[in-house]
């Protein structure tokens, strides 16, 4: 498993679905499938006791809207 990777794919998804969702397209019953199962194997990885993706550790993260 590799979880930066997973993250990334799952972005990738649920962006397609929002741009479907916005432009009144039907959503892709493989993309909402394909995203779910990522969520899922995400989740099982973080509870065995795998690492956060890069982009979630609190330490890579930047401000985008400091003061």
């Amino acid at each position: 498993m590799d979880p930066d990777a997973t993250v990334v794919d799952i972005l990738r998804i649920a962006a397609k679905i929002e741009f479907r969702k916005e432009n009144n397209l039907r959503l892709s019953t493989e993309e909402c499938t394909e995203l779910a199962q990522k969520i899922i194997d995400l989740d099982n990885w973080i509870r065995s006791s795998g690492f956060l993706p890069k982009c979630w550790n609190i330490k890579n993260r930047k401000r985008k809207n400091s003061v």
